[in-house]
């Protein structure tokens, strides 16, 4: 196996445990899982700091989301 394949790999599993730890302290400090439907609330702060979370937890929640 071409060691570019094994980086991609390590960089790809890296990635989904990033995702994974910030999705799961999300639910630690919250009690409720994290969702998409954070965009929902309209122009806020809240929805501003939620899109750059989602963009880094976006490949947990969807594989979450496929398991549903």
């Amino acid at each position: 196996m071409p060691l570019e394949a094994v980086q991609s790999f390590f960089a790809l599993a890296i990635g989904f445990a990033f995702a994974g730890m910030l999705a799961t302290g999300y639910q630690a400090a919250t009690s409720r899982p994290a969702s998409f439907r954070m965009l929902e609330g309209g122009p806020q702060a809240a929805t501003l700091v939620a899109v750059p979370f989602l963009v880094f937890a976006a490949p947990f929640i969807i594989m979450r989301n496929i398991r549903e």
